[in-house]
């Protein structure tokens, strides 16, 4: 183990660790004196089906004289994901209703399915032609034709796309060294490097004309109902639906952390008073790429009212 001991001082320290000590301290004490290469490893998963799967090695070695003192330390870990289908009591969305019948808990799911879910409005021909509310597209229809439509029935589960095991891949590495120059004066430098990969993901994104304050307008070439869907400020019909097509919600988070300090302390020839002259230097990247969202603006113009070419061909206005 590369540290001695762990201090945890749970009220304020700041008289003796500065002001960012007010709501207290965590201190890990690094071990002193090591003359040996020690070695780990950890192995480790679930006791469903042994996936979720975390493993890990570390190295300690280290050396000292009378004088030079010095620790190297390196470890790597690294977590694989779990998805919410893995389990039984994730794998379906459960929603809590409360009504006449009683409080009851039902497996059911999402509103926006990937083939769309058309609202018809009230009293109109088209909720006649159909003989319901909601109308849903026809897997493998172009759905730019109402014949491509007929009743939904059902919803989507998005908990096979959502993690309870967030995957992450960890490095770091840690040398800290000193040397007594007189009995009075010593040496010291230190280096700390980490570098973190993890990241996030969530099922496709779902979409909400209405709440999303997008109009999907009854000109455009992709809507057959003749009908405008959407918008917070109007009263059309809402249209809800799921961009599967994307892949799912999905971020990669990457951190790259440096830390150096070297200098020079002693003791002063006064009471216990000592001194410290320390350099450091301090740098942390953090890079994050996130997949799987629309840029609304240029949705709103995608969906818009839209006319033909001379050769038959659709364009946006």
């Amino acid at each position: 183990m590369l540290f001695r001991s762990v201090d945890v001082l749970k009220e304020g320290a700041g008289a003796i660790y500065g002001s960012d000590a007010i709501a207290g301290v965590v201190n890990f004490v690094t071990r002193k004196g090591i003359h040996d290469l020690e070695i780990g490893g950890e192995y480790g998963a679930t006791t469903h089906g042994f996936d979720g799967r975390h493993d890990g090695v570390n190295v300690l070695w280290g050396g000292s004289t009378d004088k030079f003192d010095f620790v190297l330390s390196g470890s790597y870990t690294k977590q694989k994901a779990v998805y919410a289908a893995a389990r039984e009591y994730s794998k379906h969305a459960l929603y809590l209703y409360s009504g006449t019948a009683g409080r009851f808990v039902s497996a059911a799911g999402s509103s926006r399915v990937p083939t769309g879910r058309a609202s018809l409005p009230s009293g109109s021909a088209l909720k006649a032609s159909f003989g319901c509310t909601n109308v849903t597209r026809i897997s493998g229809t172009s759905g730019t034709s109402l014949a491509d439509y007929q009743c939904l029935h059902g919803s989507f589960n998005y908990q096979p796309y959502n993690l309870i095991a967030t995957p992450s891949e960890r490095g770091a590495l840690f040398t800290s060294s000193s040397y007594k120059i007189t009995d009075d004066i010593q040496a010291y430098a230190e280096v700390t490097m980490n570098k973190t990969h993890s990241g996030w993901e969530y099922a496709p994104l779902p979409f909400d004309a209405t709440a999303d304050n997008v109009v999907i307008s009854a000109a455009n070439e992709y809507n057959p109902f003749g009908i405008s869907f959407g918008g917070v400020d109007t009263t059309n019909s809402n249209y809800r639906t799921r961009f599967v097509t994307l892949g799912d919600r999905r971020a990669t988070s990457d951190s790259d952390t440096k830390l150096i300090n070297f200098g020079l302390k002693g003791a002063l020839p006064i009471g216990d008073w000592k001194w410290d002259l320390n350099l450091g230097y301090n740098r942390e990247e953090q890079t994050q790429q996130i997949f799987g969202y629309v840029y609304s603006p240029g949705l709103q113009n995608e969906v818009g009212p839209s006319y033909m070419n001379a050769d038959g061909s659709f364009r946006l206005y």
